[in-house]
């Protein structure tokens, strides 16, 4: 035989046994397959499961391929004798758009043909919307629409140009189709204009006239005077009509409670607070100070001593002061007198229309018998502004009865 003849019998036996191991492996006849879900973040597996109609009657390899090996790949999956079903993941990688891969399960004319959309990790932008018109110096937010519902919490960039700082990296909360983020502008006399830049698969860019800074010509409180622990209002007043939405920023002593900015419309010159003070045992002078990037407004609010405080001291003051031995002699409505022993600090109330009650409770007893009870007295107190006294002491309750 010759070397040509020797040579192409070596080739023929070669596909025989190539053809003979694949007819010995077992014919996997598949009743069913399916994904564990339709999408899947990409870089992270999918999970795959096939059902075969019958225990397998031997060892095998259960083959298994995708149209996109760059995006899923896929190996054959081994199967052992008498096994039913058959359980594997498949690994993804990272893409940009949102992408079709089929996996398909099974030969011989026995496969399945499973579809799978590969997601990117974060959502695209869709859209970008910014106020029409800002007032430079201050801050605002873009909203930001997506092309789906984020499955999960991620994050995304957005450049602003000279005139806009934005975060870096701002979070896209999980389930949202939209949301908001915060960005701040650079003071421009002159004004000007503020964008923000999105690259994705497409490039979006939002843009937003800049107005010139606002500035503050009066500061007023109504009243100009409070007694501390109570609330108070403000005024700002700007000395033009605002073309856009301006925020004046509010400064002011830890005692006074102030909001940290005031908006004043679109159109408008001027806008009102709240605002609540501490309680206070002595007169206080405050400076509270309206701001804008081009100047500043500074007002005074005074501030008198707290009643309440006060007059809570003074009851406390005529319990030491009167009492003998931590005993206060008190009579009740009918005149008898009552040797009565507080527990607590008093519980201050309002007294229409200038003063105060102060309610104790504690134990004592009929002067005349000396039989325990259980005593509720209140103690009536009148001023003014640092002058307060107890007027009146009366025993007002017995064992809870009148």
């Amino acid at each position: 035989m010759s070397d040509s003849e020797s040579g192409l019998a070596m080739r023929w036996l070669l596909v025989f046994l190539l053809v003979s191991a694949a007819w010995a492996q077992p014919r996997f006849q598949i009743l069913n397959a399916q994904l564990a879900s339709d999408t899947v973040i990409g870089g992270e597996p999918i999970q795959v499961w096939v059902r075969l109609t019958g225990p397998s009657a031997g060892r095998g390899q259960l083959p298994v391929t995708t149209n996109r090996p760059d995006l899923c790949q896929a190996l054959p999956v081994g199967v052992s004798a008498g096994q039913s079903e058959v359980r594997f993941a498949l690994p993804t990688r990272a893409v940009e758009t949102p992408t079709t891969v089929i996996v398909s399960v099974g030969a011989y004319g026995n496969i399945r043909d499973l579809q799978l959309v590969i997601q990117p990790n974060a959502p695209a932008v869709t859209q970008l919307i910014m106020p029409a018109r800002l007032t430079s110096g201050g801050s605002g937010t873009v909203l930001i629409v997506l092309d789906r519902i984020s499955p999960r919490s991620s994050s995304l960039s957005l450049v602003g140009n000279e005139n806009v700082t934005i975060a870096r990296s701002l979070p896209i909360p999980p389930g949202v189709r939209q949301f908001e983020a915060s960005f701040t502008t650079r003071a421009l006399r002159q004004g000007g204009k503020a964008t923000l830049t999105y690259r994705g698969a497409r490039t979006l860019v939002a843009e937003s006239q800049l107005l010139p800074p606002v500035e503050v010509s009066d500061l007023q409180f109504t009243p100009a005077q409070i007694e501390g622990g109570q609330n108070g209002n403000g005024i700002i007043t700007l000395k033009a009509q605002a073309g856009a939405a301006a925020r004046v920023k509010l400064s002011g002593p830890a005692n006074l409670r102030l909001p940290a900015e005031v908006t004043v419309p679109e159109g408008a010159s001027s806008a009102q607070f709240s605002f609540a003070s501490s309680t206070s045992r002595t007169p206080q002078n405050c400076v509270v100070t309206a701001s804008t990037p081009l100047a500043q407004k500074s007002a005074n609010l005074s501030i008198t001593a707290s009643t309440s405080l006060l007059a809570a001291e003074v009851a406390q003051y005529y319990v030491m002061a009167s009492s003998k031995d931590g005993w206060l002699l008190v009579p009740d409505a009918t005149g008898k007198k009552w040797r009565f022993k507080p527990g607590g600090t008093p519980k201050l109330g309002k007294l229409e229309p200038f003063g105060y009650t102060a309610t104790l409770q504690g134990e004592g007893s009929l002067e005349s018998d000396g039989t325990p009870h259980r005593l509720v007295v209140q103690m009536k107190i009148a001023g003014a502004k640092e002058d307060w006294r107890v007027t009146e002491t009366t025993v007002v309750q017995v064992d809870g009865s009148r």
